[in-house]
């Protein structure tokens, strides 16, 4: 069983849950600097980037 929140402000919380659900969870999450890859030196040409994990399920 999931319990989640809903604001009052939120109409949906007068319906009764029903039907299907996506649940997401987040992971560890970290900020990768265009320095940290080699094509850095080599070319120039990268972008920053951000690697994460998350599962939905």
């Amino acid at each position: 069983m999931l319990y989640g929140h809903l604001a009052k402000a939120n109409p949906q919380w007068r319906s009764a849950p029903t039907g299907e659900a996506l649940a997401i969870f987040m992971g560890p999450e970290a900020y990768v600097r265009p320095s940290w890859f080699a094509t850095k030196q080599e070319t120039g040409k990268v972008v920053p980037t951000w690697n994460y994990t998350a599962v939905h399920a």
